[in-house]
């Protein structure tokens, strides 16, 4: 967090950003991982790498580091792929987890090490619990202790013992069973040319079929299903899906019709560095709400509130016990006041729409409803009024 928000000045937090965690447990125990087993095969490579603790670690960190930089540096790599997306989620999601895994990185090479210091120091004894692990020294820990511990340095070291087993033969040290195997069996496979060969023509084989069937993929056009299709509650599920149109009291996502608007000015915006900042309105300066443009307008809320049971529109828009579409239109309460003050201007707004937006209607389009509340708290949001009345002026 601090790598991102204060160095990197990104103020923007994604929630798909705590899903780092997980990712950050695996690849985590995957360097901690190699970096023990480098640490562990060091004690095997003789003399020269064994005759003190700096020499050793030169070879472990040589060893492990050089591995884990390529796949965190990989692993970075992708993350930053998703910096291309026009999604500020996806966005501050790749930056966010690349600076998490190249942070785990820095933290096993110099946190971790130092751990593993005190273990060799302290700690890698012949045996304080079960977990046995052959070493040159004997039968080594894992380090836990309840009772009776003993904490102080450990005479000889480890890297001492090494030393000292090295000296007299190797041959006496017992190697674990699965480094034998992949070191006699598995490793010696992979090198053989043939099996290099085998491996290739397998993996083009899979990867010509993955090509042509990614450029199939289409975007879903129905729910995902989970149960079997015969299964009772799957076919009611079904049945209410693909059965019944929508009805207004059925949970939707409001859809809006907007006029007079060109597409946002979204020139030096960045979500990532400035949240408050998502562009400038831009109006069309050739839009007039005059009478022609009111005719227009009420016939497409028509189109929408009457003709919704064609198919074009079926199973889109919720209606109500009429059989209406359930739009809310404000040219619905302009006609009556229009039809009221027939002497106003209808291609001049200015002159009547306080007046207009003064009046009060029911707040429900419905024969039910009773409540009453002025027309500008009707069609108001919490981004404004959908009208677009600022007080003097559409």
């Amino acid at each position: 967090w601090f790598c991102v928000r204060i160095i990197l000045q990104i103020k923007y937090f994604a929630g798909l950003n705590l899903l780092c965690i997980f990712i950050v447990c695996a690849i985590g125990a995957d360097d901690v991982f190699v970096f023990m087993d480098a640490y562990v095969q060091s004690q095997y490579q003789g003399a020269n790498v064994v005759k003190d603790m700096e020499t050793r670690f030169s070879w472990v960190y040589r060893k492990s580091g050089l591995a884990m930089f390529i796949t965190s540096l990989t692993t970075c790599a992708a993350f930053l792929c998703c910096f291309t997306t026009p999604l500020p989620d996806t966005q501050a999601f790749g930056v966010f987890a690349a600076v998490v895994i190249a942070v785990d990185y820095i933290l096993v090479m110099t946190m971790f090490c130092t751990g593993v210091m005190v273990y060799h120091n302290r700690f890698e004894r012949p045996q304080l619990c079960g977990c046995n692990i052959p070493t040159p020294m004997g039968a080594s820990a894992c380090g836990c202790c309840t009772e009776n511990c003993n904490c102080s340095l450990t005479d000889p070291s480890p890297t001492q013992a090494a030393l000292n087993a090295s000296r007299n033969s190797m041959s006496e040290i017992e190697r674990d069973k699965v480094e034998i195997f992949f070191r006699t069996k598995f490793a010696p496979m992979i090198l053989d040319v043939r099996v290099r060969i085998a491996v290739a023509v397998v993996m083009v084989a899979w990867l010509i079929p993955a090509i042509i069937f990614v450029f199939k993929l289409k975007p879903t056009t129905k729910p995902e299903q989970f149960l079997n299709e015969n299964h009772p509650f799957q076919k009611a599920i079904s049945t209410l899906n693909n059965n019944f149109g929508s009805n207004s009291q059925d949970s939707g996502v409001d859809i809006f019709y907007v006029w007079g608007l060109k597409d946002v000015d979204r020139t030096g915006v960045s979500i990532l560095f400035n949240t408050s900042n998502i562009g400038k309105v831009r109006y069309e300066d050739k839009f007039k709400f005059n009478a022609a443009c009111q005719d227009k307008i009420m016939k497409i809320c028509d189109d929408l509130k009457i003709k919704n049971t064609t198919e074009t529109y079926l199973k889109m828009i919720q209606r109500n016990k009429l059989a209406q579409g359930s739009i809310k239109c404000f040219m619905y309460d302009l006609a009556p006041f229009q039809a009221a003050n027939p002497t106003a201007d209808r291609s001049n707004p200015e002159t009547w729409m306080n007046s207009f937006l003064a009046v009060r209607r029911p707040e429900v389009d419905d024969e039910e409803t009773t409540k009453k509340i002025p027309i500008d708290q009707k069609y108001n949001t919490p981004g404004g009024s959908r009208i677009g009345w600022d007080g003097q002026r559409l």
